[in-house]
């Protein structure tokens, strides 16, 4: 069974989609994955990740969703004082590029912000099934017989 095979009970309690700044999270942190995906494809299971990534967040203990606001506000405030415009605004590459400075950089506090969102979008993106054929997973591999004469 997959994780995203249901519909209604991967949303957050209410049923709601992603909002605008998830949803371009979420697309900026998958931007180059994986290569032999379709373009509609990709931007349908990038919406379905980020719903799930969604509900996932709005699961979480009010301190915590409160934590997570604080830090994605100082996220977004940083943005718009080195670009000039929000977040969502930007193009999908630079989106990237600056999420993968904050979610994989040197500086641990940025990197705790993001990794709740990084490892959901990756666990709910892997799991749709278009993405797991465009994946093409050989399965499990023989013992190399390596140094065996």
């Amino acid at each position: 069974m997959s994780l995203l095979s249901g519909g209604a009970e991967n949303q957050g309690p209410g049923g709601e989609s992603a909002t605008p700044f998830i949803q371009a999270l979420c697309e900026a942190m998958i931007f180059e994955e994986p290569p032999g995906l379709e373009e509609t494809a990709k931007k349908k299971a990038v919406t379905a990740a980020a719903e799930f990534v969604q509900g996932q967040l709005n699961s979480l203990p009010l301190l915590l969703r409160i934590l997570f606001g604080i830090g994605t506000i100082g996220f977004r405030a940083l943005v718009w004082l080195r670009y000039f415009r929000g977040f969502t605004g930007l193009p999908l590459a630079k989106r990237s590029r600056i999420v993968a400075r904050f979610a994989w950089g040197r500086i641990a506090l940025f990197r705790q912000l993001f990794r709740a969102v990084r490892s959901t979008v990756f666990l709910a993106f892997y799991e749709i099934p278009e993405v797991k054929s465009a994946v093409k997973d050989p399965g499990p591999r023989e013992p190399s017989r390596m140094g065996a004469q």
